[in-house]
């Protein structure tokens, strides 16, 4: 599954992560299984997003419900800023341990989601370009796909650019590298990165 941490100030992880259903252990709710299973949401065990998270960062809490056999995730890497779950950019009807993932899914584990204004998503009209090219990249919300304007793509290599009101922002390469960008707005979560390839 791909699996994207959206922290406060920074992105915990973002990459795809092979996972099982397993049990799981946390300071705040104990240990129990979390495979699907929970609550009767899925006949047969299998993968699912808290055991994505577990597997992915080396430390994370939340509560557990009895009533629902599921975790409430509390903090992630010491952000506890109200995290929230979401599949194809759409929050879960069920819990992290009740939803079960498939291998293409792309998963967004989010701080402050319940109160961001969007959800933004970019995208590159090219991967690889020579020195001295300009890249046009595109940010959405990732909810309804429409344009986010205001935006600012940057990679802290000094490479930046504001979206306009259609959601695009070009941004001129002058050195070989590979550079990671994502879009950031106030009030947004934080993009998926865009790799661009560049060289001599």
């Amino acid at each position: 599954v791909f699996l994207r941490i959206e922290g406060t100030d920074k992105t915990f992880f973002e990459d795809t992560i092979y996972t099982t259903g397993h049990i799981v252990t946390t300071i705040k709710g104990g240990t129990h299984e979390c495979d699907g299973t929970n609550n009767g949401a899925h006949p047969m065990p299998g993968a699912t997003i808290i055991s994505a998270i577990d597997d992915a960062v080396s430390k994370w809490d939340g509560t557990y419900s009895k009533k629902y056999r599921d975790y409430f995730i509390t903090s992630i890497e010491d952000d506890s800023s109200g995290w929230g779950l979401l599949v194809s950019y759409k929050f879960l009807d069920k819990g992290g341990c009740q939803t079960q993932v498939a291998a293409d899914d792309q998963v967004l584990v989010a701080a402050g989601a319940f109160s961001a204004d969007a959800f933004l998503e970019a995208r590159a009209d090219k991967s690889s370009v020579p020195s001295g090219t300009e890249v046009v990249f595109t940010v959405v919300n990732g909810v309804d796909k429409k344009p986010v304007g205001g935006a600012t793509v940057l990679d802290g290599a000094g490479h930046t650019g504001t979206t306009n009101a259609e959601g695009k922002a070009t941004i001129t390469f002058g050195s070989p590298g590979v550079f990671k960008l994502k879009g950031t707005k106030e009030k947004t979560i934080r993009s998926n990165k865009v790799v661009i390839t560049v060289t001599p």
